[in-house]
């Protein structure tokens, strides 16, 4: 008899921001920007379901755990590209995999959304997220500046 491991509630989360993420491509297709608002809200609503699991209180610790989530379940590879603005970058990201070269917008207000409401959930932010270089418009990573933080991260 072969025993079952249990699943995470983290691990259960990851599979449900894949599953959405795709979904939510193969509806909307590749012109994401005339519904960003949509794929930041539903992005929003996995992203405070996330920071319930988050106990980490302070910056560093914060960015770390996200990247950590995001790195680990095979959403990308969340780094930080720069402390000032804090810069986060995201390559072979789950959203741009199979459509990088030719898009010529971005795919990405998804994890603006959710990197915006971890932020803000467990630091008591207001930030902003924007992404500034995408797969979609030719970019060999997806990069993201947050404005808005109190003070900048030291990892």
């Amino acid at each position: 008899m072969k025993i079952k491991r249990a699943v995470t509630q983290e691990e259960e989360l990851a599979t449900a921001t894949k599953i959405t993420m795709k979904a939510l491509k193969e509806y909307f297709g590749l012109s994401p920007s005339a519904y960003s608002w949509i794929l930041k809200n539903v992005a929003t609503q996995l992203a405070h379901a996330f920071t319930k699991t988050v106990t980490e209180k302070e910056l560093d610790e914060v960015i770390q755990r996200m990247m950590t989530f995001w790195n680990t379940y095979g959403l990308g590879e969340m780094d930080i590209s720069s402390k000032e603005p804090l810069t986060l970058e995201i390559r072979n990201c789950f959203d741009c995999l199979g459509n990088r070269y030719g898009v010529g917008e971005p795919l990405c207000p998804f994890k603006e959304g959710f990197v915006k409401t971890v932020l803000d959930d467990k630091l008591g932010t207001n930030v902003e997220v924007k992404e500034i270089d995408c797969c979609g418009t030719g970019s060999p990573i997806c990069r993201f500046t947050v404005a808005g933080l109190l003070k900048q991260p030291q990892i």
